[in-house]
């Protein structure tokens, strides 16, 4: 009925709200959809997402997160996934850049719906975790009471950890208990939230590991973090930075950090210890030392022998039991700097920068596919455009060639049509000239014994101008 009357009310702030809503149902219905039916919803969806793309280049803040998560829906019912992260994840970066909270938590939970559909539960969990956070933090009991009662095994974590609080949600969103045990509860749900949003709004690899280090090193206070990636079975150190001098304060924090990208295999590096770092490697097992120089097992490590570091935390970033990387923490002023409360939140972190790690891997994997495929193509032009080049000079060559022959075949036909007649002439020309003497020495006798001619030869003799002809002949 809606659709019926919707020419009627244009202009209205609520028209854009019915296209975008419309359009997620739609597509929502889609595969249960008859065949005929599936066609014009997706017309009509196609329709929709025109419209609200016109809106967005004209008001990006408002409408470029709506076309994006309309274009992911559309892109999982037509099967291409890896457009389909692509545009989920620009819808969750541009929404939660723009502060639409209620709508980066539907593009998360749509989001985790599509991993849970293709069968990547680990990676659904994390996005319907960040939905959950996002419901949570616009006020929506009912909602996240919903993804409770439909995801306990995805908000598993999330639900043990409010276990022993049964009214965490109504009593921070609805009233105004102010509890210390809630009190943490809020400060950890806003910096989980706060990481969620930023990592996953990264999608270059570059700006992720950046981001990544200044979030764990804010958050973990720690002096020097490095971070690892397994990249076709070895080590390689892809990012480190350490704190430069802790007295110079800044506008976020008390410490300079210096970020650098060494991209060089940990078994070459003597930036860390690469006995502990092997360890986690095989044993897949975070390692916390509250005093490293009185840890037995790696005290004979030369690179904590050398630097002599307090606390040590080395973690590994998994996915699905697979490992993805390494991050390695110290702290050099304090012993037992990693507390449990901060160990659960670097535990949040990792586990969201390894869905952002993969993404971004994927991501810089498709960029350098295409920057080698452009660059395949443009060699392939390059050499196309030399072979035209070449056909073309040698296209000139055969025509040229071609000219010159028919050339030469009309200068020996035109040779052989003179020859001819120049043969012919030349082999007659004796005879002609003797046969001219000879008629010449008949009239010279007939004149010499008939002196008077009659006057008809006289006639013919003068006509032809006799004398002149017999002086003249000789010479051709």
């Amino acid at each position: 009925m809606t659709e019926k009357y919707i020419s009627g009310v244009t202009g209205l702030f609520c028209i854009p709200v019915y296209y975008f809503y419309s359009s997620l149902a739609k597509l929502a219905f889609y595969p249960t959809a008859a065949v005929e039916e599936r066609e014009k919803m997706l017309e009509q969806v196609t329709t929709n997402a025109e419209k609200i793309k016109f809106w967005a280049q004209h008001a990006p803040t408002n409408y470029s997160h709506k076309y994006y998560l309309i274009e992911a829906e559309k892109h999982r019912i037509l099967g291409d996934k890896i457009a389909a992260i692509e545009a989920y994840e620009q819808a969750i970066a541009t929404a939660t850049k723009n502060k639409y909270i209620q709508e980066a938590a539907l593009a998360n939970e749509l989001c985790a719906k599509f991993y849970l559909e293709w069968g990547k539960t680990k990676i659904a969990q994390t996005y319907m975790i960040e939905a959950y956070y996002g419901y949570v933090n616009w006020g929506a009991v009912a909602k996240v009471k919903d993804l409770e009662k439909r995801y306990p095994r995805l908000l598993a974590l999330i639900l043990v950890r409010s276990s022993g609080n049964s009214n965490f949600l109504s009593s921070n969103t609805m009233s105004s208990h102010t509890s210390s045990s809630n009190t943490e509860n809020i400060l950890d749900l806003a910096t989980v939230i706060k990481v969620s949003q930023i990592l996953s709004g990264e999608v270059k690899l570059e700006n992720l590991l950046s981001t990544l280090i200044q979030l764990i090193m804010e958050n973990a206070g720690v002096h020097f973090c490095a971070l690892i990636l397994l990249k076709d079975q070895q080590l390689i150190l892809e990012a480190m930075s350490h704190v430069v001098d802790t007295t110079i304060p800044t506008a976020h924090n008390q410490y300079l950090q210096n970020f650098q990208r060494p991209r060089v295999p940990v078994s070459a590096s003597q930036e860390l210890p690469q006995a502990l770092i092997n360890y986690i490697w095989r044993a897949q097992k975070f390692q916390v030392f509250d005093n490293a120089t009185t840890e037995a097992t790696w005290v004979n490590d030369p690179y904590l022998k050398r630097q002599q570091p307090k606390s040590i935390l080395c973690t590994p970033i998994t996915k699905q039991s697979k490992l993805i990387g390494i991050i390695y923490l110290e702290n050099n002023l304090i012993k037992g700097a990693f507390t449990p409360k901060r160990l659960q939140l670097l535990e949040m972190i990792t586990t969201q920068a390894a869905i952002s790690l993969e993404n971004a891997l994927l991501y810089d994997t498709l960029e350098q596919k295409v920057e080698q495929r452009t660059q395949q193509l443009n060699e392939k032009n390059q050499a196309l455009g030399q072979t035209i080049k070449e056909l073309k000079r040698t296209q000139t060559q055969l025509i040229q060639t071609e000219k010159m022959s028919s050339l030469g075949q009309l200068v020996a036909g035109v040779a052989h049509e003179i020859n001819n007649p120049v043969n012919f002439i030349s082999g007659k020309i004796k005879y002609t000239t003797e046969y001219a003497q000879d008629l010449l020495d008949v009239i010279q006798v007939d004149r010499e014994n008939y002196p008077e001619p009659v006057d008809e030869v006289t006639d013919i003799l003068e006509y032809v101008e006799l004398d002149f002809l017999v002086a003249d002949l000789p010479n051709y």
